[in-house]
C-alpha cells in the first residue's frame, strides 16, 4: 500500500491518500476538493520536482512554506490522463496517435520474436562491425557513382554527369595540343582546375588594354592564344574530367583488369563518348549501384526485413553479391572485402528453414494483435454509440474511419466532436499505459463530459476487459458517483484490491473516508435510516419529506410535511402552482400517514419549533452534519434577504437533486458539502 502526504499544496493544508498496489483507487470528492491539485502534486513530485513549487499557497508566497509531498519514493514512472493530455492528443495525418506501432504491436512476444531473428541474422552485423572496410567501400562505391550521375538513361549514362561533361570534347589534357602547348606545365600541374579557371576568368581583362593585367608587358601577339585556353578547356567541364581521372586512379583497383582498361581507354580517347563506350558506362553504372544498394541493405538488415511477403530464402538470395554476374566489379579487392558477408549469408542459408518458422511466427503474431486490438476498439465504440471504426494499415499504424465511409479521417480534430475526442483520448491512453506500464496511472476527472451510458462502457473497457488496466495500480479522481455505484454495488469488478474513497476537505484539512458496497444506498434508504438515527422531530421531517419529493408521492402527507418546512400556520395543499387550505380529513389522513415514520409528530408543535428563530438556530449549531445545517438553513431564512446567488443556487439544486440519483451516500457519514457553503451559511446565521 502507498500511503501519499501532502502539505501547503493549494488548497490542501494537509492531507493524506492511501492507494492499494495493482487495483483500481477511485477517490470521489465534490468540486473544489482538491482533485487536481493531488494528481498535479503527485506528478510533479515523481517527474518535475522543480514544478511543485506551482503548487505554493498564496498565504505562503513569501517561501516560508513550500509544497511537500511524501510517501512515493517508490514510484519510478507515471501516466496521467487529465486536460493537458487531452489539448495535446494530436491526430496525426498518418495515424490516430503517434507511435502507434510501439503502443498496440510491440509487445514483449514481439520483442522476444524479434530477438530471435536478429540473433540469426547477427553474422551480418558482426561482419560490419569487425570488418571496416565494408564502410569504406560503401563511401568509395557511392563516390565513383556520383560520377556517372544519379540515374543511367536506357542508352548510357546521364548528360548532366560529371563524367559525361567532362569527356564531352574528349581528354585534352593527356595530350596538350599544339596551340596551347607552351601553357603545358600549367595545364598538367595539380592545381590546374584553379589555373584554368583563374585563366578563364582574366580574359574579361584582355579588352581593357593589350598589357599584361600582372606585369603591363605587352600580349598583343599571344592574345589569341590566351582567348584558346578557354576554349579549349572550359573550366567546369575541365573540372569534371580531372575529377573523372583522379577517381579511376584513386579506385581503379575496384574494377577487375578488363573492365579498367576500357574505362582508361574511354577517358584516353580525344574525341568525345561514343555510343559503344555509352553502354559500357551504363554498364558500370547500373552494376556499382545494384553493389551499394545490396551493401547498404545488408548493413541494414534486421527482423523489420522479413515482415513483408517475400520468403526468406528468396530475401536472401537478393542480398547476395554475385561478381559473376557484375563482371565490372570482379576484382580482387572487392571480392576480398565482400567475402565474408557472403560466407555469413551461406550460413544463413544454411537455418533457412528454421529463420523462416521464426519469421512466421512473428508475422502471425502482428497480424493477430493487429486484429485483436482491431475488435477490441471496434466492438468499444459500438457500444459506447460512436460511428468510427479503426483498422491498422500495412506499417500497423491505426487509422480511423467514418462508418459510412471507406475513407480514412485525416484530421480527426476537426470531424470529431469533445466528447468523441475525449473518448478515443481516454481509451489511446489506456493502450499506452499498458504499452508503457508505469508505476502508477493517474485519471484526472476522466469521465465527467459523458452521459451515463458511454461512462458505464468506458469504465468497463478501461478496468473490466481482459486486456485493460485491470490489476494495475490506478488512481482515479473523480466528481462522478456512478462508476462507484456501477462497480462497486451493481457489476463488482473481479479484483478485489479494488477500493473508493470519499475525499473531502475542510478548513485545509484533506481527508478520505472508504466508501464499502453497505454504504452505497438508495435515497429512500438513506432517508429511512436518518429518520430513524436522529432525536430532532424537525431532522426527521426534513428526511421524511425527502423521501416523499423523490418518490414523486406529493399526496396529503407530503402537503403537511411541506407546510412545516415553510413554517405555515395553516397547512396548505400547493397544486397546479396554487396554494389552497387543507381541509380537515386531508390533515387527519396526513398526520396519520406521517405517524408511521414519525409517531410524535404533532403539526402545530412542530409549527411552534420552526418559527422560533433561537430554536432553530441552536438547532442549526448542533447540527450533526452539513447536509442537515443545509436544510436548517433554508427553514430559517427561507433564503429571503439571502443576497449570495451562489449559495441561493447551491442549496436550491441540493434541495431538489436526489431525483435524479438512485444511490446516495449517507451524508450523516460523508460529507458533500462545500466548505464556502457552509461558511457562507455560518456566517448569516450568525448575524441573524
Amino acid at each position: 500500500m502507498i500511503e501519499i502526504t501532502l502539505k501547503n499544496c493549494n488548497s490542501i493544508d494537509d492531507g493524506k491518500i492511501t492507494i492499494i498496489n495493482n487495483g483500481l483507487n477511485i477517490k470521489y470528492g465534490i468540486n473544489g476538493t482538491g482533485k487536481s491539485t493531488i494528481a498535479k502534486a503527485i506528478l510533479y513530485t515523481v517527474e518535475q520536482p522543480d514544478n511543485l513549487k506551482l503548487l505554493t499557497q498564496f498565504k505562503y508566497k513569501d517561501g516560508d512554506s513550500l509544497p511537500l509531498v511524501s510517501g512515493i519514493d517508490d514510484i519510478k514512472s507515471i501516466m496521467i490522463f487529465d486536460e493537458n493530455y487531452i489539448n495535446n492528443f494530436i491526430f496525426k495525418k498518418d495515424e490516430i496517435i503517434e507511435n502507434s506501432f510501439d503502443i498496440f504491436i510491440k509487445n514483449d512476444s514481439y520483442i522476444k520474436t524479434e530477438k530471435e531473428i536478429d540473433d540469426f541474422i547477427s553474422g551480418i552485423k558482426d561482419e560490419f562491425e569487425k570488418n571496416k572496410e565494408l564502410d569504406e567501400l560503401i563511401t568509395n562505391l557511392n563516390v565513383i557513382s556520383t560520377s556517372f550521375g544519379k540515374k543511367s538513361t536506357l542508352k548510357g549514362i546521364a548528360k548532366s554527369s560529371k563524367f559525361y561533361k567532362g569527356l564531352s570534347k574528349g581528354n585534352n589534357l593527356s595530350e596538350v595540343p599544339s596551340e596551347v602547348i607552351e601553357y603545358e606545365k600549367f595545364i598538367k600541374n595539380k592545381k590546374n582546375t584553379q589555373w584554368i579557371t583563374w585563366q578563364s576568368k582574366g580574359n574579361e581583362y584582355l579588352e581593357i588594354d593589350n598589357c599584361c593585367p600582372f606585369c603591363t608587358g605587352d600580349i598583343s601577339s599571344k592574345t589569341s592564344k590566351i582567348s584558346k585556353i578557354s576554349e579549349i578547356y572550359e573550366p567546369k567541364s575541365f573540372e569534371f574530367l580531372v575529377n573523372i581521372l583522379d577517381m579511376l586512379s584513386e579506385y581503379g583497383d575496384y574494377f577487375n583488369p578488363s573492365s579498367r582498361e576500357k574505362l582508361k581507354s574511354i577517358t584516353q580517347s580525344r574525341t568525345n563518348i561514343t555510343k559503344e563506350e555509352e553502354l559500357v558506362l551504363k554498364e558500370v553504372k547500373d552494376q556499382i549501384d545494384i553493389i551499394i544498394d545490396k551493401l547498404i541493405s545488408l548493413k541494414r538488415l534486421n527482423h523489420v526485413s522479413f515482415t513483408n511477403d517475400v520468403k526468406v530464402n528468396d530475401k536472401i538470395k537478393q542480398l547476395e553479391i554475385n561478381l559473376d554476374l557484375l563482371s565490372h566489379f570482379k576484382s580482387e579487392r572487392v571480392e576480398n572485402v565482400i567475402s565474408g558477408l557472403n560466407n555469413s549469408l551461406n550460413e544463413i542459408k544454411n537455418k533457412v528453414n528454421e529463420l523462416q518458422k521464426k519469421v512466421g511466427i512473428h508475422k502471425n503474431n502482428i497480424k493477430k494483435l493487429v486484429n485483436k486490438n482491431k475488435v477490441d476498439i471496434n466492438n468499444f465504440l459500438i457500444n459506447a454509440g460512436y460511428k468510427y471504426n479503426v483498422y491498422f494499415d500495412d506499417n500497423a499504424n491505426i487509422k480511423l474511419k467514418h462508418i459510412d465511409s471507406d475513407l480514412s479521417i485525416t484530421n480527426g480534430n476537426q470531424h470529431l466532436s469533445y466528447g468523441e475526442k475525449n473518448a478515443f483520448s481516454m481509451l489511446l491512453f489506456m493502450y499506452e499505459c499498458i504499452a508503457k506500464n508505469p508505476d502508477l496511472i493517474v485519471l484526472d476527472d476522466p469521465i465527467s463530459s459523458f452521459d451515463k451510458n458511454k461512462k458505464y462502457a468506458i469504465m468497463k473497457k478501461l478496468f473490466n476487459d481482459k486486456n485493460s488496466l485491470k490489476d494495475k495500480t490506478v488512481l482515479m479522481l473523480t466528481h462522478d458517483f456512478e462508476p462507484i455505484v456501477d462497480f462497486f454495488k451493481i457489476k463488482k469488478t473481479n479484483n478485489i484490491k479494488n477500493q473508493a474513497h470519499l475525499i473531502s476537505t475542510r478548513k485545509g484539512l484533506m481527508e478520505e473516508n472508504k466508501i464499502n458496497e453497505e454504504d452505497i444506498l438508495t435515497f429512500m434508504d438513506v432517508c429511512d435510516l436518518n429518520i430513524e438515527r436522529n432525536e430532532n422531530i424537525i431532522i426527521k421531517i426534513i428526511y421524511l419529506r425527502r423521501k416523499h419529493d423523490a418518490m414523486n408521492k406529493q399526496d396529503n402527507a407530503y402537503q403537511l410535511l411541506s407546510s412545516v418546512i415553510h413554517k405555515r400556520n395553516e397547512p396548505q395543499f400547493k397544486c397546479d402552482g396554487e396554494l389552497r387550505p387543507m381541509l380537515d380529513p386531508e390533515i387527519e389522513r396526513a398526520q396519520e400517514q406521517i405517524r408511521n415514520s414519525i409517531p410524535n409528530f404533532n403539526y402545530k408543535e412542530c409549527i411552534e419549533i420552526v418559527s422560533n428563530d433561537q430554536v432553530m438556530i441552536e438547532l442549526f449549531n448542533n447540527a450533526k452534519n452539513d447536509y442537515e445545517k443545509l436544510q436548517l438553513f433554508r427553514i430559517i431564512t427561507k433564503l429571503e434577504n439571502v443576497n449570495n446567488n451562489v449559495l441561493h443556487k447551491y442549496i436550491n439544486e441540493t434541495f431538489h437533486i436526489e431525483n435524479d440519483h438512485i444511490s446516495q451516500l449517507d451524508p450523516h457519514k460523508y460529507n458533500l458539502v462545500p466548505d464556502f457553503i457552509i461558511d457562507e451559511c455560518e456566517s448569516i446565521i450568525k448575524n441573524k
